[in-house]
């Protein structure tokens, strides 16, 4: 799995959790349905069970289209890195790996290779 289904899984995941904590406002205590959260977002109901199937992707705008219906902050519904890389590997590197600067510009490195530019960075 890539990053970007990675990170399209998890939002899905809190999508869900935030849509089914959400009151409805007519039944007390019951989840938001996704036809309910449609309405409130302004698009079809196979829009948002597409969306909660991972069928199709969520647009900026319909990130904050669904914060606003759910009354969350963006930052409430953005996964967490342990969400995406894993509590291991929670700065968001796979274990071996680590972030390098060269040039103002930052690289992702094998931990040997990024020992090796360091090293050569600190000679210079």
């Amino acid at each position: 799995m890539d990053l970007a289904d990675k990170v399209r899984k998890a939002l899905v995941t809190r999508i869900k959790h935030y849509r089914k904590f959400a009151s409805d406002g007519k039944r007390r205590g019951q989840p938001l349905s996704q036809r309910d959260l449609a309405e409130r977002v302004g698009v079809s109901h196979t829009t948002i069970a597409n969306i909660e199937g991972e069928k199709q992707y969520v647009s900026v705008e319909m990130l904050y289209r669904l914060c606003q219906a759910l009354d969350l902050e963006l930052t409430q519904l953005l996964p967490e890195k342990q969400d995406i890389f894993g509590a291991e590997t929670a700065d968001g590197f796979s274990r071996g790996e680590r972030l390098v600067e060269v040039g103002g510009v930052a690289h992702e490195l094998p931990e040997e290779w990024a020992n090796i530019v360091q090293e050569t960075l600190t000679d210079e």
